[in-house]
């Protein structure tokens, strides 16, 4: 589980990967790094470098801007729907990613 507690503004620079939580360096394998952001509509996202989950606003909420929201993202196992974002404690999207990549850090 990986949480924050965000005040996103209107205008973000990147489409879809505005960082908030990051973890681990950027090289060429996918293995052990995360990274949790926001893109520019304000709807959360989740990449590590090998199969990102990018939902779309018509499948998860945005998170309204300048107004402080609690985001928080649940990694769990390697099925399908193995990840879950939640807005203020409500659970608002689920996806799939590899987080077989993310297996040393989670254990």
């Amino acid at each position: 589980t990986v949480e924050a507690w965000i005040n996103p503004a209107a205008g973000q620079n990147d489409a879809t990967y505005n960082g908030i939580v990051s973890f681990g360096p950027n090289p060429a394998s996918c293995q052990n790094r995360f990274l949790m952001s926001i893109q520019s509509n304000g709807v959360p996202s989740f990449a590590n470098w090998c199969n990102d989950y990018v939902p779309s606003a018509t499948s998860c909420p945005a998170l309204p801007f300048g107004q402080w929201s609690h985001l928080s993202m649940v990694l769990s196992g390697t099925g399908t729907n193995n990840i879950r974002f939640y807005i203020n404690g409500q659970l608002v999207s689920t996806g799939t990613t590899s987080a077989a990549a993310l297996t040393n850090i989670l254990a």
